[in-house]
């Protein structure tokens, strides 16, 4: 993700589990804008630095793909976690709200689920899973 522009106070971490196994069906550039949407997230929230890490892993039994994105931030606001996936919901001056809500619409439109895994004043996770495209021995 090279077109992040991440300041060099951020470190980035990518951790891949199973690589021959993590597999979607789905297109890269819609795969990609929601996981690059994600990062940037992350990213703006680290306004003083901090870890950023994207972890692709499957399911124990192979049939779902998980990528959690998480970062060391402060954390999101109790008051706007039940609000961040709806349209036009932005705590940032210049935001759309767009974001999340179009990235949860591209997952589930793949029969996968976007959500706020964790949050707190130690940072935030969200993960994204998707069926995987390998077909798995019963």
């Amino acid at each position: 993700m090279k077109d992040l522009q991440a300041p060099e106070s951020v470190e980035l971490d990518l951790i891949m589990d199973k690589p021959e196994v993590l597999q979607v069906f789905m297109d890269f550039h819609q795969l990609y804008s929601v996981i690059k949407n994600l990062c940037l997230n992350a990213i703006q929230a680290l306004r003083e630095g901090g870890k950023l890490s994207v972890h692709a892993f499957p399911s124990n039994d192979d049939r779902t793909i998980n990528i959690r994105i998480s970062d060391n931030g402060p954390g999101i606001l109790e008051s706007s976690r039940n609000k961040i996936f709806n349209l036009f919901y932005s705590t940032k001056i210049t935001g759309t709200g767009l974001g999340l809500s179009i990235s949860k619409s591209i997952i589930e439109a793949h029969d996968g689920t976007l959500g706020l895994e964790e949050t707190s004043e130690r940072g935030t996770s969200f993960i994204l899973q998707l069926p995987s495209s390998i077909k798995t021995k019963k």
